[in-house]
């Protein structure tokens, strides 16, 4: 190797290596102090990704367990309540056994039946003042909520809780159903039928102006332009430029109709005088054009017809993710018409806006969903909107039953004493019957409660073993990096003296 003083090859090499040892002695310490082996993208992208994705896990896991002890509480509260109704009502069964008797006198038979009445009434206040966390707890559907924050991985039961009361005691004959749901989207929907194969028709109910459909004037003819045949309109205050029109036209109608009508009177008011003129369509049923008998039209106004369309619909293809949908809309071009399409917390929502002001709007159960049906649309005249496909969501839902009525049993004889009985011991039967429903959900929740616990325990030791910090690996770097930095340190020193041996050659 040639001695030179243009460049000291050995003193570049030797600081380059000891940057590399300082960085990564550098991470080592990040490590050692973090406790995480992964304090950023550049560690591990693919870790951290993963790592992250559990630490939601692992949250969402813990509050599921939380939701199920809530929904314990709030059983276990109905429970307590029921719990009570069974001793009133075997006292009840005391009373009419003993009023069934024959030896009570009637002021006998009317203490008892005043004590049965005073136990139906509390029957009745029992059912109105159970709550939970201030809600009532009987005639309540509550939805409760456990997942991991997958898409795959949520459940809701829902706790419907018959309502109680003197006329209605106890629940018998409910049903379980565990099932798969579809999405719903809640909103001003409806459903209409599909017009083609494999799509849907969305018609706007609620449909946009088509600047009220001035019309033109040149000559003695004035004309006024739709977008459609199937367009109808109704007229306005000043229809053709007069009044004595409109109550010969029936509108909403489409522009067919109204030259029908106008072709149907000798003359009509144009706002000076009355002319005979000539009203026609053309064939697309788009166009309708009025000729005069010479008089020069005066213009119409903007005012001369205003859009009334129920027709306005978009074809939208079957299984449409709700994002296609609003494309789909957007692609229509239909005039003052937009759609926009939001995701929150993992929901999507659908607005559709008429020039602007709040026309629809739809809310998914997922960031995902598939949105269409082979029979689904928009409109005025109902609330609901179903969608297919999408995340689904697992469940547990219950259809309450009946319960025993005793709002109009008493004691007033041994007979009436004798028909109490009967059914003092059914409401027994059926306030068991919802006890053992309460239980089943008890049970149901606390396995919940205890699946999302062993699962949390689980995801956190699989994120634990990504992130933590393998402390007997990471020492080890530690002492050699630090070895490395010394050694640096050292050659890089002995590198610059290097070069002064070229000045002995010069002496």
């Amino acid at each position: 190797m040639s001695l030179g003083v243009l460049n000291n090859i050995s003193a570049i090499y030797a600081e380059n290596n000891l940057n590399q040892t300082n960085a990564s002695l550098q991470n080592v310490l990040t490590q050692l102090s973090s406790g995480s082996s992964i304090n950023s993208g550049a560690d591990n992208a693919a870790g951290l990704s993963l790592a992250d994705g559990l630490g939601a896990n692992a949250t969402a896991l813990t509050q599921s367990a939380t939701n199920a002890s809530s929904g314990v509480g709030l059983l276990q509260v109905a429970d307590g309540a029921l719990s009570q109704v069974t001793n009133l009502l075997n006292r009840a069964v005391t009373l009419a056994t003993e009023a069934s008797n024959g030896t009570l006198n009637t002021t006998q038979d009317a203490a008892a039946n005043q004590e049965y009445q005073s136990i139906l009434a509390e029957i009745n206040n029992i059912g109105s003042t159970s709550s939970y966390n201030g809600v009532g707890v009987f005639g309540s559907n509550t939805s409760i909520f456990t997942g991991d924050a997958s898409a795959i991985g949520s459940s809701i039961d829902t706790l419907s809780i018959k309502s109680l009361s003197s006329s209605s005691v106890g629940d018998v004959g409910g049903v379980i159903t565990a099932a798969t749901t579809a999405n719903v989207y809640t909103g001003a929907g409806v459903l209409s039928t599909a017009t083609t194969a494999g799509a849907s028709t969305l018609t706007f109910q609620s449909a946009p102006t088509y600047g009220n459909l001035a019309g033109s004037v040149v000559g003695n003819t004035e004309t006024f332009t739709a977008s459609s045949a199937s367009d109808t309109f109704t007229l306005g205050a000043n229809a053709f430029n007069g009044t004595a029109t409109n109550t010969a036209i029936t509108t909403p109608s489409s522009l067919t109709a109204i030259a029908a009508a106008l072709n149907a009177q000798a003359t009509f008011d144009h706002s000076t005088n009355a002319v005979s003129f000539v009203a026609s369509v053309n064939s697309a049923g788009t166009q309708l054009t009025i000729t005069s008998n010479g008089t020069t039209p005066t213009a119409p106004t903007a005012a001369t017809l205003t859009a009334a369309t129920t027709g306005v619909n978009v074809s939208v293809a079957t299984g449409s993710t709700i994002a296609n949908v609003a494309s789909d809309i957007n692609s229509a071009n239909i005039t003052g018409i937009s759609a926009t399409v939001t995701t929150a917390g993992g929901y999507s929502s659908l607005v559709v806006t008429d020039n602007g002001a709040a026309l629809q709007s739809f809310t998914g159960n997922g960031a995902a969903d598939n949105g269409l049906s082979s029979a689904t649309g928009f409109g005025a005249t109902s609330a609901a909107f179903t969608a297919s496909g999408g995340a689904a969501t697992n469940g547990i839902s219950y259809t309450t039953g009946t319960g025993t009525n005793l709002s109009s049993t008493d004691l007033s004889t041994a007979t009436d004493a004798q028909t109490a009985l009967t059914a003092v011991n059914n409401a027994i039967t059926d306030v068991a019957a919802q006890r053992g429903y309460l239980g089943s959900q008890i049970n149901t929740l606390n396995a919940e409660a205890n699946v999302a616990s062993t699962e949390y325990t689980n995801v956190v030791s699989a994120q634990n073993n990504i992130m933590a910090t393998d402390y007997g690996s990471a020492t080890s770097n530690l002492s050699k990096y630090q070895i490395l930095s010394q050694t640096g340190i050292s050659a890089l020193a002995q590198a610059n003296t290097v070069q002064q041996e070229v000045l002995k050659l010069l002496q």
